[in-house]
């Protein structure tokens, strides 16, 4: 886990998440010490109201690129579910648009905190409010 060609991805999602529950909170909270977070709800077809439908070649591509994630290295994918359905999904992403090394943890984040390995925490106290953007129509006016 620790090689410079391998990277790791939190593909952790929160379906019908309240407020407070968000996955890429939670990452920033505590995730594998060096791993990346890599948002299945973002990285969808854009063409559609559909939840994660694969994305178009192009848009694979600039999320990897934007993850230093390079065909020649190994992923692993894990998510903080018991199920790890996400890591999964991410697994079958990258095989289907044909990275030759995907795999995911065994047990995935809940395993691997049980067992005591290493975390970190890129930001411990991040939570909702800190993100409570609101558009201001006033000041989102073009300059002419």
């Amino acid at each position: 886990m620790d090689a410079p060609t391998t990277k790791v991805l939190d593909c952790s999602v929160q379906f019908g998440r309240q407020a407070g529950d968000c996955s890429r909170i939670g990452f920033l909270k505590s995730h594998i010490k060096g791993a990346q977070y890599l948002d299945l709800e973002g990285l969808r077809d854009q063409s559609t109201e559909l939840p994660f439908m694969m994305p178009n070649e192009a848009q694979f591509i600039n999320h990897m690129k934007a993850l230093g994630v390079r065909m020649t290295d190994r992923v692993v994918c894990y998510d903080s579910g018991g199920m790890q359905f996400w890591g999964y999904r991410a697994a079958w992403m990258l095989q289907a648009m044909g990275h030759p090394q995907a795999q995911v943890l065994d047990g995935g984040f809940q395993k691997w905190t049980t067992e005591g390995k290493a975390v970190e925490s890129t930001d411990a106290d991040a939570k909702d409010e800190d993100f409570n953007y609101k558009y201001d129509a006033a000041k989102g006016q073009t300059l002419e």
